[in-house]
């Protein structure tokens, strides 16, 4: 993307971040490693199961700050990944996951072939779910049980994801005056 780097991760990387170091030509932003972020480095040090898409470390291309990882499962039976990801707390808030999401869902249904591509978020985890929207994702469902669940869904042929040209709230109140205006400045 045009600031983040994705890698993947490997045994020997993770194992690294579990001995409390950055892989080579990574430095850790602050707040990296997450609790998320070593519970899945102690996965990854035994390789990927089949069907992994990754894990991938997320890194900032302007000073090669490891700020989280992304990833998804498929499952061969219904061609659905189930993808995952999170961020240096430090680094939240910035779209670095919206960005890094909207990587891999071009990488998974335009290279992989996945079908479908679905991610889960508490209900009241209002951030992730934004993430999962600015990336262009859809509502697909909502569980009362297991602490109120909801899950949304990118679906192969359907997913389209146009960046906003300007960012931030200032900015998409700009872009509705404007469109309000028939898009004229001034």
């Amino acid at each position: 993307t045009l600031r983040l780097l994705l890698y993947p991760v490997d045994a020997a990387s993770a194992g690294e971040v579990l001995a409390g170091r950055a892989p080579r030509g990574m430095e850790p932003a602050p707040g990296y490693p997450s609790r998320f972020s070593l519970d899945l480095m102690a996965v990854a040090t035994n390789g990927s199961a089949p069907g992994d898409v990754g894990p991938f470390f997320i890194m900032r291309r302007a000073d090669h700050a490891l700020i989280g990882e992304i990833g998804c499962r498929v499952d061969p039976a219904t061609g659905t990944a189930h993808v995952g990801y999170t961020i240096a707390e430090h680094c939240q808030n910035l779209g670095y996951a919206t960005e890094a999401l909207c990587a891999l869902l071009r990488h998974l249904l335009d290279d992989v072939g996945v079908r479908r591509v679905e991610g889960e978020s508490l209900a009241g985890h209002l951030a992730s779910r934004r993430v999962m929207e600015k990336a262009g994702m859809r509502l697909a469902g909502r569980r009362k049980r297991d602490g109120g669940r909801v899950s949304y869904e990118a679906v192969a042929g359907a997913w389209s994801h146009d960046p906003p040209l300007l960012v931030g709230r200032r900015s998409r109140r700009r872009q509705r005056h404007r469109a309000a205006r028939g898009g004229r400045r001034g």
